[in-house]
């Protein structure tokens, strides 16, 4: 991996990180399905700006347009279940329970895909996995909210997001687009999801679920529509072909370990050494990835029974 790959991935990391603690703080502001719909739109906005400046064409044909719509479709549903569900659980638990995505990206990679699994991906997915249970042992206090039947269910939600989010992530690498420009295939997702969710808004959050519009709302969903969506999800688009399916999705368990510290520090979620613990576990699973030479060329033993 080059220096400047890796300086795209750490700070990808981070903007997926900060991005829970402004998602967690938006929603004292914001209904979820309007919040995620904005959030979209503002993100399309903004990349449909850059691609007039450069003057990048989107060819819009059954083929060029099927595979970032259906992305987009799916988006769309993750965000549904993840806005609503942050509305019940701490920002560090959401993102830990997002954080299964490395988990489900490599069983549906090895069973569905019939991609192949080396020994030590298994080992550091492990790891990773580990050092997330230990993470979310010592957040099982303070941030919850709702009954205790919406908390559970706003959990289920978040885990159910998650497999679809990894699914979503493999099924588009067997699906690309070539010879289109990532920013045209990045609009056209984006305008599909926040269609899909601004319906959501309109048939399932009354008017009484109005925003409130004060500057620090309005930071929130600026910095997940401009930073997060747009630079962040351009990042990942452009990190697709240079880093392998799994270290990827390790992003997720990475930027989780961050939103527990960030969660902490800005929104005062609890914190222990436990935490930090398994925050130092799931670092040393993503090493163990790079120094595999976690690449799209990357040795390919197959995992025996």
């Amino acid at each position: 991996m080059s220096s400047r790959t890796a300086f795209e991935y750490a700070f990808m990391v981070f903007i997926f990180g900060f991005a829970w603690v402004a998602l967690k703080e938006g929603l004292s502001y914001w209904p979820p399905f309007l919040y995620s719909a904005l959030v979209m739109g503002g993100a399309a906005v903004v990349n449909g700006i850059v691609l007039v400046v450069r003057g990048i064409p989107v060819t819009w044909t059954r083929k060029t347009a099927y595979a970032p719509m259906m992305y987009g479709v799916m988006q769309a549903i993750v965000m549904m279940a993840t806005y609503w569900g942050q509305l019940f659980v701490p920002a560090g638990r959401s993102a830990l329970l997002n954080a299964t995505v490395p988990a489900f990206a490599l069983v549906m990679g090895a069973l569905i895909w019939r991609q192949a699994v080396t020994w030590r991906q298994t080992l550091s997915l492990a790891l990773a996995l580990i050092g997330v249970t230990l993470s979310l042992s010592h957040i099982s206090g303070g941030g919850f909210s709702g009954t205790l039947a919406s908390r559970y269910g706003a959990q289920g939600l978040l885990l159910g997001s998650a497999g679809l989010s990894a699914f979503s992530i493999t099924w588009l690498q067997r699906h690309p687009v070539p010879g289109v420009p990532v920013p045209a295939t990045t609009f056209i997702r984006l305008v599909t999801g926040a269609v899909v969710l601004g319906v959501a808004s309109v048939i399932w959050e009354p008017v009484t679920t109005a925003p409130h519009l004060t500057p620090l709302g309005l930071a929130c969903l600026a910095y997940l529509a401009v930073i997060d969506w747009f630079v962040g999800t351009t990042l990942w688009f452009v990190l697709m072909p240079k880093v392998s399916n799994l270290l990827l999705a390790m992003t997720t368990v990475i930027s989780a370990v961050l939103a527990v510290v960030l969660g902490a520090l800005v929104l005062h979620e609890p914190l222990s050494l436990v935490g930090a613990v398994g925050g130092a576990m799931v670092l040393g699973a993503t090493i163990l990835l790079v120094r595999e030479g976690a690449g799209p060329r990357a040795s390919r033993r197959r995992l025996n029974a």
